[in-house]
């Protein structure tokens, strides 16, 4: 389905820019779900009340500690159903496009308040850039088991402070000819 997008907006074998980003939905819908999927801080940094709050109808005194569980808002049935599927189109509306009634993920992963990421905006573009290069250019397939089977990745890494999917194998395939050829030129 990205891929699909992708040679819509940009043509076969067209690298895309910025400047294509409103007019790739999709692309913006995978890395959503891949911030929400797999959180890198499933707990975020400890922080400190400045004053007297409320939450819930639980009082929480000034200086008290909060812990942010970025993992439990990411995986909230309410905001994300299913949350244990790999589902983009989560983030789009009937038309297709970025649907501003789910929360965008990014509010949770890159942290809270003062503390939040520096290099959030940094982050997201990077990511949104080699998340779209990566699939215009490859079809990433998994590597065949000993007999024959598709490997697939081992998707539960389990409880860590820091998220690391575990190294699973597959093939980054060029999406034709012309690409390897372009792809062989420019690797040296």
């Amino acid at each position: 389905k990205a891929q699909h997008e992708l040679d819509q907006v940009l043509g076969v074998g067209n690298l895309p820019s910025f400047n294509e980003e409103a007019s790739l939905p999709y692309i913006t819908a995978v890395v959503r779900e891949t911030l929400r999927y797999s959180p890198v801080a499933p707990i975020a940094v400890p922080h400190q009340l400045t004053e007297d709050d409320i939450y819930e109808g639980f009082f929480l005194p000034k200086g008290s500690v909060i812990v942010p569980n970025v993992w439990s808002m990411l995986y909230s049935v309410e905001d994300y159903p299913q949350p244990h599927l790999f589902n983009p189109s989560r983030f789009l509306d009937a038309n297709g496009n970025i649907n501003p009634k789910i929360k965008d993920p990014a509010a949770s992963t890159f942290g809270f308040g003062r503390r939040i990421c520096p290099g959030r905006s940094i982050a997201l573009a990077s990511f949104w850039i080699a998340v779209a290069s990566i699939l215009s250019c490859y079809s990433i397939e998994p590597e065949p088991g000993e007999h024959g089977e598709p490997n697939k990745p081992q998707t539960d890494p389990g409880l860590s402070l820091l998220n690391q999917v575990p190294p699973f194998k597959c093939r980054f395939v060029p999406r034709s000819k012309e690409l390897e050829l372009f792809l062989s030129l420019n690797s040296s």
